[in-house]
């Protein structure tokens, strides 16, 4: 290669760089918006569907099974905030027909909790059995199975 093939293509690399950076500099800079703070519990989102009137869509579930008597009782999903209590999740309640209940849960919820089920009679403040707690699916429709057993 010449010299003066090579000083034009030095000019030609020189031009393209310089190009480039003022495009940068010139170019508008969308800035991150803060983070929000982290809160002290975790409310999740109002999106429960149940799986029975739903199509089939992006997103986990958990599922509820029931052994033993529970004709007219309610199943209500808690969750429990930093000092032990537990919140009623709106949305996640229903009556008791059937011994298998299955809840859609959206992908901006996965992983979180802790929650449980709890059963009552008649209001969410008479509450006759609980399952154990547990998270959120971690993952797209992966199935978060919960037993409670009704014996007397």
């Amino acid at each position: 290669m010449d010299s003066h093939t090579h000083q034009t293509l030095s000019k030609s690399l020189f031009i393209v760089v310089v190009a480039v950076l003022v495009l940068l500099l010139i170019a508008p800079v969308a800035a991150l918006p803060p983070r929000p703070p982290r809160p002290t519990h975790v409310t999740p989102t109002a999106t429960a569907q149940s799986v029975t009137t739903s199509p089939v869509m992006d997103g986990g579930y958990i599922q509820l099974q029931l052994s033993g008597q529970f004709t007219g009782l309610q199943a209500i999903v808690q969750w429990e905030d930093g000092n032990g209590n537990w919140h009623n999740v709106s949305g996640w309640q229903n009556t008791l027909s059937q011994s298998i209940i299955k809840w859609w849960v959206a992908p901006a919820d996965f992983g979180k909790g802790p929650f449980r089920w709890a059963l009552y009679q008649d209001t969410p403040a008479n509450i006759v059995a609980t399952s154990a707690s547990f998270y959120l699916p971690a993952s797209d429709q992966l199935v978060t199975d919960v037993y409670i057993s009704l014996t007397k």
